[in-house]
């Protein structure tokens, strides 16, 4: 949590000032610090974020931008596995295919437009 000798005069939320009232800081992004009774915590909550190390607080605004940035990062995961996916696919047809023209061109038949058996059919010819 941000030191107490960070901690500004006025609240973030009501812009009146402290005067000794308990205030909290957020962790997120904004920084700004709120009385307790506009962070929605309890007496017994800011006692333990305030001396718990590691504990965090995040302002409504924050915290509802953490929240849309795990969205898009749980979109983007999902988007990199279909694309992963579709790779595999992809490679797997590619095989296939390879696999076929080239059954094909040792057993005498020509797959036209194929770009793997003029290959094949080209070193064919080099060796002979």
């Amino acid at each position: 949590m941000a030191s107490e000798n960070s901690e500004p005069k006025k609240c973030g939320k009501c812009l009146i000032e402290f005067n000794g009232d308990k205030a909290i800081g957020c962790e997120g992004k904004c920084k700004r610090w709120f009385h307790l009774k506009h962070s929605e915590l309890n007496n017994n909550d800011f006692n333990v974020i305030k001396t718990c190390k590691g504990v965090k607080w995040f302002c409504e605004t924050c915290y509802s931008e953490s929240e849309v940035i795990d969205n898009i990062l749980k979109a983007l995961e999902l988007l990199n596995q279909k694309v992963n996916a579709l790779e595999c696919k992809q490679e797997k047809m590619l095989q296939e295919k390879y696999a076929a023209d080239s059954s094909a061109l040792i057993s005498g038949e020509k797959s036209k437009g194929s770009k793997c058996a003029l290959i094949i059919e080209a070193k064919i010819a080099e060796i002979s």
